[in-house]
């Protein structure tokens, strides 16, 4: 079974891997070494999670505010499970938007866009799981009386470093508007500007629902950040010899001697 999935993988990217786009381009150097960090951080990652155990009820009742840092202690105090649901919202809109942007701006672009797009958001993803299994942080809503014990003593509740939704939301801003850029989109700063706010907002939202703390948030975006922004770049075009787009309708085949 194992090697039926691999086998299709590579099909997949033999494919993908012919694909073209004006700006960017996907490249065996460059790709594979990707794809297999991300399936290798992924895989091992969850391996290391059953290792993992939630608090126990004596834990909770020990923890102490005062070994916070203390510019993330006033978020032990916040806690809306409303806003946590709002924070999924946003950072939907936030994933959904380069989809949508590729689509509208440079169609003939579209799959490799989103091969490129999907190398980003995987490889984010793994490197924040492991922030995660490795530090062990509790939620700000261990600390708090409101929460519901039944989230309190939960695996997820030790899984506060780095915010997740922080750096898929940031990760999709920043390549979304990269790629606007990129495509020749009219007023880049303002798409720019829209994007990151939307992203900050789903920041802001899980300090205010009690999931976060400030310093989880800042760090998922830094890091959202720089995998939005490395990965393109990693795949810009320098002098393809071989280009290959599919319009949808026609395939265009242009080769330089």
């Amino acid at each position: 079974m194992k090697g039926k999935i691999f086998c299709c993988v590579v099909l997949l990217f033999l494919f993908f891997n012919l694909l073209q786009a004006e700006n960017w381009k996907l490249s065996y150097k460059v790709d594979i070494p990707i794809i297999v960090s991300s399936l290798g951080l992924d895989f091992c990652a969850e391996l290391y999670k059953r290792n993992i155990e939630g608090l126990t009820d004596n834990q909770i009742l020990n923890l102490n505010k005062d070994d916070i840092f203390f510019l993330d202690r006033f978020a032990t105090d916040l806690y809306d499970l409303n806003l946590k649901e709002v924070s999924d919202y946003t950072v939907y809109t936030n994933f959904l938007i380069p989809i949508g942007t590729s689509l509208l701006i440079d169609k003939e672009s579209f799959l490799s866009d989103m091969v490129i797009y999907c190398e980003t958001m995987y490889l984010q993803a793994g490197i924040t799981k492991w922030c995660k299994f490795l530090t062990k942080r509790n939620r700000p809503y261990t600390y708090n009386d409101q929460a519901d014990s039944s989230r309190q003593d939960n695996r997820d509740a030790r899984f506060s470093f780095v915010s997740m939704h922080t750096t898929t939301a940031f990760s999709a801003a920043v390549f979304g508007s990269y790629l606007y850029q990129e495509r020749g989109g009219q007023y880049p700063t303002l798409f720019w500007i829209a994007n990151l706010s939307l992203a900050a907002a789903t920041g802001i939202l899980r300090v205010a629902s009690g999931d976060h703390f400030p310093t989880d948030i800042i760090c998922g975006a830094i890091i959202g950040s720089a995998f939005g922004y490395l990965i393109p770049i990693l795949h810009r075009v320098k002098d393809s010899k071989v280009s290959f787009r599919f319009t949808g309708n026609s395939i265009f085949l242009s080769m330089k001697i």
